[in-house]
């Protein structure tokens, strides 16, 4: 009895990959070579045997041969031979997705007195220019008398063939997707031809049959390499399908052809020198092999794409904000190696107390590093480290010194506590977005960045959220260079921020857009829609000499009045003067109000002051609807019954030390007919600090102040006041004195204060 080869639908393009329409190109950076989908292939006795492919980049010349030729056997395709033929085929691997037709298949029969046991088909192709390919097909029997065992063999001659693989014979009567991997044979990557050799064997019946349908060859491109020998590029500056191999020195902001670029892969040579200037980025897609000098500058990023193994130590510098002496920086270092906290900074001081600190997670305090010297950096943990003893005691920049195997694909800090808070920090040569940190660790508090200035007051973090970012000591403007967390984690960047499972994850998604800012901070919700509409202000709070605190609100997309995870950030409460808005009586630094805004929401504040004095609130930035000529923002004093537009200029007031939560209010209209308000008693605050009168008279301008003790002798005065604000002297004594204060408008006011 015979057997012969059947034709099915069609020998179908790839994988199991979805694959819409004809296009050659396939995912994941693969190209289709070759398909045949045996649509229009004829049965016995005009089967073909020989078919050309219908699909792919080698469309009618990449074939599939049953004539004898390139390594085949010769199929007999006459009725009397009965060997192949053609039946219906699937839209199992059919290239063409939703253009899919099951139409016929390529068959394979027993043959006459099973004649077809034995003999071979070959599959020919071009892999020029491409490697690892993979030939996926579908495939049924049409009973369990068909074929039983398919060998493969693989030759780029055509006459010496190697057996691979595994036996894909198929099973059932149902087809199948069958895949052969060839990506482990460096041999046929770039090769002229290519010719894989199925042999079938196992037929019990000379009718039975096996059908194979849309056969479909992918590859994946060879990198084009283009080099670099210290004057030009061989082949052109790199792209991401081309290797970029360094073979002299080049820096990435020298201009010309010598700038920053995009790579498949990244070589420096013995001979090279790869310097990644400030303000630019080289992108890389796979691995980084330095064999020479490769150096990533502080505002510089070396971003890679995919999860591959990197070689070689390369140096990542980054520059501080300028800071003093005695001023901490929170470092995460960006390499991988062995380099010791001491190598990083061997001036910083080990007597009489180790300046080198981990946070303790359990008692939320710094822990003095036991041995710097021996303690290597840990990866995605972050290091308080104070300057070394030799910097200027002025504000200064200082620069830290990275060594070590770029750090690249996950990299995680595990065994953690949920609900607990943790040093951590970016653990890449290039920068990551803040915001993707916490969507993809399901974050539900803010992140605070150590921005500590030594002696200053306020609290010693920034605060970041979804819904932005605050300072404790911005400045007065609102500039680049204000403090303020803009969404971008740089490089060497540590912080601190509370898990919410057992491990914070980082990963190259965060690496998407470099940033090139020098913002370096020292010291569960849904994710939010791709379109967030953000209207916010920010509100400062300063003493006599120095700004000491901010707080951010925003009527924001995805935000509720209510507590929201990702969005409303607490105060971390480290500083006992400090200016807050509250939710449900809580202390936060960034608080989310619910869309759309309606001009009579009110926020309420929080107000604390370690020592009693004169203080201003502020206000320091706005966007959205707060934005020019928008919304006017007011802030309401219940104490004293004031109103101050905000806009118009800061609110002084004078405050006892304490709490006083609910004294202010934001609010968006003017109760009051004026911003000035009647001048009364009420209105007046006054303390004694070593003989000093300190005077605030809210929002009303005062124009003489007079002291008298409470027998009407007068001790002192001052005349042509013209402020809220004044100090008088007076004179040691232990009565109460009698302070007469006359209005620019004429009204008088008389207090009494202890002296």
């Amino acid at each position: 009895m015979k057997r012969s080869l059947r034709l099915h639908n069609y020998l179908k393009t790839f994988l199991f990959l979805a694959i819409f329409g004809f296009n050659a190109q396939v995912s994941f950076g693969q190209t289709q070579l070759a398909a045949w989908t045996f649509d229009s292939t004829s049965a016995a006795p005009n089967t073909p045997n020989s078919v050309t492919a219908n699909l792919g980049t080698q469309v009618g010349v990449a074939a599939i041969y049953a004539n004898g030729t390139n390594g085949s056997s010769t199929w007999t395709t006459a009725t009397t031979g009965n060997e192949l033929t053609a039946f219906a085929g699937s839209t199992v691997n059919d290239p063409r997705g939703a253009m899919a037709s099951a139409g016929f298949s390529y068959c394979p029969v027993g043959g006459a007195s099973l004649s077809s046991n034995g003999k071979s088909m070959v599959v020919k192709f071009s892999m020029s220019g491409f490697q690892n390919p993979i030939l996926t097909f579908a495939a049924r029997q049409s009973g369990s008398t068909s074929y039983t065992t398919y060998q493969f063999a693989w030759s780029i001659d055509g006459i010496s063939f190697t057996n691979f693989g595994s036996n894909l014979a198929p099973t059932t009567t149902s087809f199948a997707l069958k895949t052969l991997d060839l990506s482990s044979i460096n041999t046929v990557d770039g090769a002229a031809s290519v010719y894989i050799r199925i042999t079938f064997s196992g037929a019990s019946n000379a009718t039975s049959n096996n059908r194979l349908d849309n056969i479909v060859v992918n590859a994946t491109s060879i990198p084009v390499s283009t080099t670099w020998n210290g004057t030009s590029w061989s082949d052109g500056v790199p792209t991401s399908p081309t290797e970029a191999i360094i073979d002299g020195i080049y820096n990435s902001n020298a201009g010309g052809t010598q700038i920053g670029f995009t790579a498949k892969k990244l070589t420096v040579t013995t001979n090279g020198n790869l310097t990644i200037n400030p303000g630019t980025n080289i992108t890389v897609q796979d691995e980084v092999i330095n064999n020479g000098l490769l150096t990533v500058e502080s505002n510089a990023n070396l971003v890679q794409a995919n999860n591959t193994t990197n070689s070689g130590n390369i140096t990542v510098k980054r520059d501080t904000n300028p800071l003093m002496r005695f001023d901490y920086v929170m470092w995460s270092t960006p390499v991988d190696g062995s380099q010791k906290l001491l190598e990083f900074s061997p001036l910083t001081s080990l007597t009489p107390a180790i300046r080198f600190y981990t946070y303790d997670n359990v008692n939320n305090v710094y822990v003095s590093v036991a041995s710097p010297s021996t303690s290597e950096f840990v990866n995605a943990t972050g290091y308080l480290i104070r300057l070394p003893f030799d910097h200027p005691t002025a504000p200064a920049v200082w620069t830290g010194t990275f060594s070590g195997v770029p750090n690249n694909g996950p990299v995680s800090l595990t065994s953690l506590t949920p609900g607990q808070f943790y040093a951590t920090g970016n653990p890449y040569p290039s920068t990551i977005s803040a915001d993707a940190f916490i969507s993809a660790n399901g974050l539900t508090d803010a992140l605070y960045f150590w921005r500590k200035t030594n002696g200053a007051a306020g609290s010693a973090y920034a605060t970041y959220t979804l819904a932005g970012g605050t300072s404790p000591a911005p400045g007065t403007t609102a500039t680049a260079t204000s403090g303020i967390p803009n969404g971008t984690i740089q490089v060497g960047q540590g912080f601190i921020a509370k898990a919410n499972g057992t491990s914070l994850v980082y990963n190259n998604l965060m690496r998407a857009t470099p940033n090139n800012d020098n913002q370096t901070f020292r010291s569960a919700s849904a994710a939010l829609p791709t379109t967030v509409e953000k209207n916010r202000f920010w509100l400062n709070l300063s003493n006599a000499t120095e700004t000491i605190g901010q707080t951010l609100v925003s009527y924001m997309t995805g935000a509720t009045n209510g507590l929201d995870a990702q969005i409303d950030g607490k105060y971390i409460n480290d500083s006992a003067t400090a200016l807050t808005s509250l939710i449900a009586g809580e202390e936060f630094t960034i608080q989310g109000k619910t869309l759309p805004f309606t001009a009579s929401d009110v926020v309420s504040l929080g107000f604390k002051a370690q020592t009693a004095g004169n203080y201003s609130i502020s206000l320091f930035d706005k966007d959205g609807l707060f934005s020019s000529n928008g919304q006017i923002i007011y802030l309401r004093d219940n104490l004293t019954n004031t109103v101050q537009n905000l806009n118009s200029g800061a609110y002084n007031f004078t405050s006892q030390a304490g709490v006083f939560n609910g004294r202010f209010d934001v609010v968006y209209q003017n109760a009051l007919s004026t911003d000035v308000v009647d001048f009364t008693s009420n209105n007046v605050y006054i303390y004694n600090q070593n003989n000093v009168l300190n005077i605030n008279s809210g929002s009303n301008t005062m124009s003489t102040v007079k002291v008298f003790d409470v027998l009407g002798r007068f001790l002192a005065q001052s005349n042509k006041v013209n402020a809220s604000q004044t100090q008088i002297n007076v004179p040691a004594t232990n009565q109460t004195l009698i302070v007469q204060i006359t209005s620019s408008e004429g009204i008088v006011v008389v207090k009494k204060v202890a002296n």
